[in-house]
């Protein structure tokens, strides 16, 4: 495992230790044939960081934000949730933000970039950049309420 991903998990740790109500409703750990089968569906090879964190925690209500999840019966299916989002927008949402728009990897040529974008499909303008990857985004804005873009891509 690779030293963001180890401590990114330790510090998941600590917060399931000291806020437990906030991952009541995490659903199961997804497989590998699971994030194949989604993958497949979708078109599309997901970053690394988000299926490692399917891999751990599956998806659901985690912390302060609500991660779709690759489980084929999940309501919050990854592929189910997806067909609402505008396809020429190249956006795969991964989180909803509660508000109609959504978190996101930009994706292109069939493969999503580990940058989170927000997305509102309202407006026109492009995604937003928020997070340099999926670690990133659920420590700043699920983890720690941060909801403003955190950094610029680089």
């Amino acid at each position: 495992m690779n030293p963001e991903a180890e401590a990114f998990y330790r510090l998941v740790d600590s917060f399931m230790i000291s806020q437990p109500g906030w991952f009541t409703e995490v659903e199961t750990p997804a497989a590998d044939v699971e994030i194949a089968v989604a993958e497949a569906a979708l078109g599309l090879a997901l970053p690394i960081e988000y299926k490692s964190f399917l891999r751990r925690f599956g998806g659901g209500y985690f912390a302060q934000i609500n991660v779709l999840t690759v489980g084929e019966a999940s309501d919050w299916n990854i592929v189910r949730c997806n067909e609402v989002v505008p396809k020429d927008r190249s956006f795969l949402a991964v989180t909803d933000d509660e508000t109609g728009a959504y978190y996101g990897f930009k994706y292109a040529n069939g493969v999503c970039s580990p940058e989170i974008y927000h997305l509102d499909p309202e407006v026109a303008d492009p995604p937003e950049f928020v997070a340099r990857n999926f670690f990133v985004y659920v420590e700043e804005v699920g983890l720690r309420g941060v909801i403003k873009p955190i950094g610029r891509p680089g």
